[in-house]
């Protein structure tokens, strides 16, 4: 690739045809050198509706509109007062003129230019494919008013609360409690979700199954967890188990360690209530005391037999195939709402289409019904002189 420095005299050499590049940092000069390439393009007898200048902000574009005014005001006026003062690019300009005919037409096509800067196509990316689909609306398959969406959280948020009453509100009972343990709630659920409503879409994991199946694999839990709980009540049986956990010397009896006595006497009794209505609540945390992983994470040097109870082996199982099923309820859940949430934004009723026709993914408030011929596209670029 050849490339040069673009003073003045290279934007004055610079080919208004063809594709060219121009590789610029910040503060360089790059509006500078845009309204003087616009300015040439006009000289050269192009109406200013035929140059499209496209951006990337709306500010962007008011910046430009602005300075390509008042650049053609100045190139105006240096021809007029035949003094282009200081501007370098401007006095080589005028130093090209050669006749009073070139200099004539010069002025007619910059007042025509400036009387007409209202109609230039300066646009951001965004609000040029919207300009083009309203235009080309019979060819496009578009409506000729639409509404362009360049923040759509409040689509998605909405479209996560549908999901959310959809599922949770039919719930009752146990499930309703375990489904607001898994998922943390609503506000919490919507921040676990947000990085799957992303252009780039994560991977989750476990791979689990649908919802229902979940909801499944947890009610399938149910005996083994009434067993444990009749075998607690069982007369004697759970002051028996409770005489083992307060007095067992492989427990540490740290008074920041969960058996000591003064945290271990409440949540005995918490789990005796529990116990006591295992369909009413979701298992509570205390259940992991009963567990021997819990147990051997605060145990001491010592051994202690009775810790070997099957109960307690039970408990163990028990609890670790719980943990794991509220951990795939979460998963399952989350892929459930993503997935409904994009098929629901992607909906007319959503208000919020992809446009597969342009060269961007404008949102607009109805869906493309056919797939967009090239020659509309060709013949609505034809309209503008590509510099």
């Amino acid at each position: 690739m050849n490339g040069k420095v673009l003073g003045a005299e290279g934007v004055l050499d610079f080919p208004l045809h063809g594709v060219s590049l121009i590789e610029a940092s910040a503060g360089t000069g790059k509006t500078y050198t845009i309204a003087n390439l616009h300015l040439l393009h006009v000289l050269a007898g192009r109406m200013v509706g035929d140059v499209l200048v496209v951006t990337f902000t709306n500010a962007a574009t008011d910046e430009l509109r602005g300075r390509i005014r008042a650049r053609l005001f100045e190139a105006l006026a240096a021809l007029q007062r035949d003094a282009p003062g200081g501007d370098a690019f401007l006095a080589a300009w005028c130093a090209r003129i050669g006749t009073s005919d070139e200099r004539d037409l010069a002025v007619r096509r910059l007042r025509l230019a400036l009387r007409s800067m209202d109609t230039a196509p300066i646009y951001t990316i965004h609000s040029f494919c919207q300009h083009a689909l309203s235009e080309f609306a019979f060819n496009s398959g578009q409506q000729f008013q639409m509404e362009l969406l360049t923040d759509d959280r409040e689509l998605w948020r909405q479209a996560v609360q549908d999901w959310w009453r959809k599922t949770a509100y039919p719930l009752s009972g146990i499930r309703l409690r375990w489904f607001t343990d898994a998922t943390g709630g609503l506000a919490s659920f919507r921040t676990l979700l947000a990085p799957l409503l992303a252009a780039q879409r994560k991977t989750l994991l476990p791979k689990v199954d649908s919802l229902e199946q979940e909801w499944s694999a947890l009610d399938a839990m149910g005996p083994e967890l009434k067993s444990i709980a009749a075998r607690w009540l069982a007369k004697g049986e759970r002051d028996r188990l409770e005489e083992i956990l307060l007095h067992s010397p492989r427990l540490s009896r740290n008074k920041k360690r969960p058996y000591h006595a003064d945290k271990l006497t409440p949540a005995l009794l918490k789990l005796d209530q529990y116990f006591h209505a295992v369909d009413a609540q979701p298992i509570p945390k205390e259940f992991e005391l009963l567990t021997p992983r819990c147990m051997q994470a605060f145990a001491t040097k010592k051994d202690d037999p009775a810790l070997a109870d099957d109960f307690f082996a039970r408990c163990g199982a028990l609890w670790e195939s719980l943990q794991r099923e509220r951990r795939r309820l979460r998963v399952a859940a989350l892929a459930s709402a993503a997935d409904f949430a994009g098929k629901r934004c992607a909906r007319p009723s959503a208000k919020r289409n992809y446009c597969p026709t342009m060269i961007c993914s404008t949102r607009c408030t109805r869906p493309c019904t056919r797939t967009t011929p090239k020659r509309w596209r060709a013949q609505y670029a034809s309209g503008f002189r590509w510099p």
